[in-house]
């Protein structure tokens, strides 16, 4: 995948920091009980109490959008659609493997040390402790869907990317709407995110 990419995928999947050559400095923490509230949001879609759809739109540069749907049962078991350009990729983790589906040709399984590589990275790069996070306040609470949601923003910044993000969270402390803006490789980047939570969702990994 090209780095453009790769700053498009969503951290859980830790593809996000390849791009990044070095690391800035360490953003200041702003609100202690918001940014405590981030993080641990962001930790429950790493391993979520119920698994969940995402459904990401991102618009970079001059009106150039990518479209990624996914579901994650859990750091092991998750897969994700790719659509740039009208290109469409699959990736699926399935306990220690992973594959990459390119629309129209076979699922191809990737070299066991290449998938233990990338997934202790996606571990690693969608730990809130491992990424460099700050500024965070709390906003007004809003009603999505009749229900009471805790509103946080947050700056998150990368060498190659700089964003703040709004996430909406539900009484059970899952996120269910992030919006963020910032710049990804100099550019102006939008996304928007919904996520919707169900138990009966799953990973299917390929036939053999």
């Amino acid at each position: 995948m090209k780095t453009t990419r790769l700053l498009l995928l969503p951290l859980w999947f830790g593809l996000a920091g390849l791009a990044a050559a070095e690391e800035p400095a360490k953003l200041a923490p702003g609100d202690a009980t918001a940014l405590a509230a981030v993080h641990a949001a962001m930790k429950d879609q790493l391993e979520p109490k119920t698994p969940y759809r995402m459904d990401i739109s991102t618009t970079l540069g001059e009106g150039k959008e990518s479209k990624i749907s996914g579901i994650v049962e859990s750091s092991e078991r998750k897969s994700m659609d790719v659509n740039l350009t009208g290109n469409k990729t699959t990736m699926i983790f399935y306990g220690q493997n992973v594959w990459r589906i390119k629309e129209g040709t076979p699922p191809m399984k990737m070299p066991e040390n290449a998938a233990k590589q990338i997934i202790e990275m996606s571990k690693k790069m969608a730990d809130p402790e491992n990424i460099n996070i700050g500024e965070a306040k709390a906003l007004p609470s809003e009603s999505l869907g009749g229900v009471s949601m805790n509103v946080f923003s947050y700056r998150m910044k990368m060498a190659s990317a700089d964003s703040v993000c709004t996430i909406w969270v539900n009484p059970q402390g899952q996120v269910v709407k992030q919006d963020s803006e910032g710049t990804a490789l100099g550019k102006k980047s939008v996304t928007h995110t919904i996520y919707t939570y169900d138990p009966a969702l799953k990973v299917v990994p390929p036939a053999p």
